[in-house]
Order: C-alpha cells, then structure tokens, then sequence
C-alpha cells in the first residue's frame, strides 16, 4: 500500500475569512487528492516581542521531514519579516519541497491569488452605483511588489 502523502502548511493571522476560506480550500482538495494535511499556524503575527509571541512562534519548529513530504507557506499574511526569516531557515533545514503563496522567495516557487477580476469588480462598481471618478487604489506595505496576470 502506498503511503499517503503529508502536507504542512504554515499560516498566521488564521482569524480572519481569508485565511480560513484558503484553509477550507487546502483542506478540500487534500481530501480529494488523498493527502494528510498538517497545519503549523498561528492566531496572529506581529513584529514583537513577548511571552504570547514566542509561545506562537513555537509551532514552527515542530516541523520537520520525518513527518512531512512538502511544505505550502501562506507567505503573504504574515505581519512580520523577521518570523518569516526564522521561518524560511527552519523550511531550508527541513529540506522538503516547498511552494509559497503570495509572497517572493529565493528558495522556492511562488504563486499569488489572482486579485486582478475582484479589483475590477470593486473599481466598476464604485463608478456605476457610487459614481466615484477620483479612485486611489494602495497596493500594500511598502517594497510590496504587485503581481499582474495578463488575461
């Protein structure tokens, strides 16, 4: 019999509906495909210090590649660059394949959601039923690289 295959996917910030309905997805289609899914995630990210921090950020270092088989980084919703350091050190010395969602890496693959349709709706709609004409539109933190997908 074959082994299944086990996933870890390693989240912050899982309180808020993005978050959850991407980790209602994962879980969906794992299921589908047959996958173990392991999640390492914590209830929020901060750049800071503190008994609370610390004991979230301990989550991360349970993985390892005695029980996983690849690793999928929501990369793009944590708040903190220096826990997504610590983390990256901890994937490279897991050594497993590993895909990274909304944020660049050197060490592995990156995707990123396809926002692209969802703006236009927004912009679209604040024209047509708000009548808006003067619309500034921020792309995120600052060195945030935007990612367009032509259709």
């Amino acid at each position: 019999m074959q082994k299944r295959k086990k996933i870890a996917v390693i989240a912050a910030d899982i309180s808020n509906d993005y978050m959850n309905r991407i980790l209602v997805g994962i879980s969906e289609q794992s299921k589908a495909l047959g996958y173990d899914v392991y999640a390492f995630v914590m209830t929020f990210s901060v750049d800071g210090e503190g008994l609370i921090q610390n004991g979230e950020e301990n989550i991360f270092t349970l993985i390892n590649s005695e029980i996983i088989d690849g690793i999928l980084l929501l990369g793009g919703n944590f708040a903190s660059q220096t826990l997504l350091d610590k983390i990256r050190e901890q994937i490279i010395a897991v050594g497993v394949p590993t895909l990274c969602l909304d944020y660049d890496y050197d060490f592995c693959e990156s995707i990123y959601a396809e926002d692209k349709p969802v703006i236009e709706r927004m912009t679209d709609h604040l024209i047509e039923v708000h009548g808006c004409r003067d619309i500034m539109c921020l792309t995120g933190p600052k060195g945030n690289t935007p990612r367009y997908v032509e259709t």
